[in-house]
């Protein structure tokens, strides 16, 4: 007796047949579609990095803006601890220009993975890492000097400000860190 689901699981079974089989457009397509003419006129799908910047001149511009930045983010050792205020200010500094930085990046790396025989293509990639390495040094202080507040001020300060709530994770796992980095000197 062929039941009700019996004919449910063939009919699922043909249609996964038919889908599963090759398909016959190729016999169908005609010799113009699949030409090198056609194939150049659709190129293979790339990222549209002009959401990051417009061109290789912007992205330029822009690592050379965040460059110019460093010496004020590394003008802010020795200020963390004076106040939630100063905390914030510096939170918000480094947050602000590591997200600018991840952006060079992204778009660098995506960029050189697109084709990665092009050079310049490449050279934006270490550009980008140069960048990166540059910021930590910049920054290299902020750890140590989380570190040096202590627990106490830091949840102290981040009850007199809410708007450091954002960096709480940042700022305790930085003190859970304390004994594992190197202090400032």
């Amino acid at each position: 007796s062929t039941g009700p689901m019996k004919l449910t699981a063939i009919a699922l079974a043909t249609a996964l047949a038919t889908l599963a089989a090759p398909t016959t457009q190729a016999a169908t397509t005609p010799a113009s579609a699949t030409s090198p003419a056609a194939t150049a006129a659709k190129p293979p799908a790339v990222w549209n990095l002009a959401t990051l910047y417009a061109d290789d001149a912007a992205w330029d511009a822009a690592r050379q803006k965040a460059l110019a930045q460093l010496p004020q983010l590394k003008a802010l050792q020795g200020t963390l601890g004076t106040s939630a205020a100063s905390l914030l200010n510096a939170m918000q500094a480094i947050s602000n220009a590591q997200r600018e930085l991840n952006r060079l990046d992204t778009y660098a790396s995506l960029k050189s993975d697109a084709d990665t025989q092009v050079t310049a293509n490449q050279a934006l990639r270490q550009q980008s890492a140069s960048a990166q390495a540059q910021f930590a040094q910049a920054v290299a202080f902020q750890s140590s000097e989380v570190a040096a507040i202590g627990q106490a001020k830091v949840d102290s300060y981040l009850a007199a400000e809410p708007k450091l709530a954002p960096y709480a994770y940042a700022l305790h796992t930085m003190l859970r860190l304390a004994a594992h980095t190197l202090s400032a000197s």
